[in-house]
């Protein structure tokens, strides 16, 4: 929490956490890096949600990841984003600790259910054009797409021990080979969701068949908003 409060506090001094439990009153509930010196105590899993996290214990060093945190900003969200990136080198060179942080994509669904995710997706990729799109592409109602972490089964643990034993060679645990398969652990895709289970099988053959597979001469499928994934 100090660390994430730390980087909040750079690049908007009225930032607080907000906890999980509260969605109206976002003042009363928010804790700045300030609260964290006057209180002695604060219950961590009110602000941090670790009900998706994962953790891998590699070169000695356990490492988690997909936690989440609700930030009360005055920023706009992309500009927040924006400034949190680029606030990685001031914090190398106080030698301050920094963390990767992505905004959250919520579905407009109550409950949600995947169809399938793209290979050749971007992190920050843009959705609205796709999603004002895919529907009548599709010619179902109750679709949506969305970036988001998505752990493979069966091939995220094979990236840690790759990512492993690149540290052990160099025994240099930042080296740019080891971090780059390091954070293959938690990937991000671009999800195609429905809010009717019965329509997955539907979708999911409509979608193969419309952007399952390149063209005759290797061209990836071209989607309703213009990417090629």
């Amino acid at each position: 929490m100090t660390t994430i409060l730390n980087i909040c506090e750079e690049i908007d001094h009225s930032a607080k956490l907000v906890k999980w439990d509260d969605s109206h009153h976002y003042v009363d509930t928010g804790v700045s890096r300030s609260d964290m010196f006057l209180f002695e105590s604060i219950h961590s899993p009110q602000y941090i949600d670790t009900t998706s996290s994962g953790s891998h214990d590699m070169t000695g060093n356990q490492t988690i990841f997909r936690i989440g945190v609700r930030i009360q900003t005055s920023w706009k969200l992309k500009e927040f984003h924006d400034a949190w990136k680029n606030s990685k080198r001031a914090c190398d060179l106080g030698k301050k600790k920094w963390l990767v942080i992505y905004p959250a994509e919520s579905q407009r669904f109550s409950q949600s259910y995947q169809v399938g995710f793209c290979m050749g997706s971007t992190e920050d990729q843009h959705t609205d054009l796709l999603n004002a799109r895919i529907e009548t592409v599709l010619g179902m109602n109750g679709v949506e797409c969305s970036i988001q972490a998505l752990n493979q089964s069966g091939i995220a643990n094979l990236y840690w021990d790759k990512a492993d034993n690149y540290a052990k060679a160099s025994r240099n645990a930042r080296s740019a080979n080891w971090k780059r398969d390091k954070f293959k652990i938690s990937p991000r895709w671009l999800v195609i969701y429905t809010d009717d289970l019965s329509k997955v099988t539907e979708l999911r053959a409509s979608l193969y068949a419309k952007y399952g597979n390149n063209d005759e001469n290797g061209t990836w499928p071209i989607w309703p908003d213009g990417s090629q994934m």
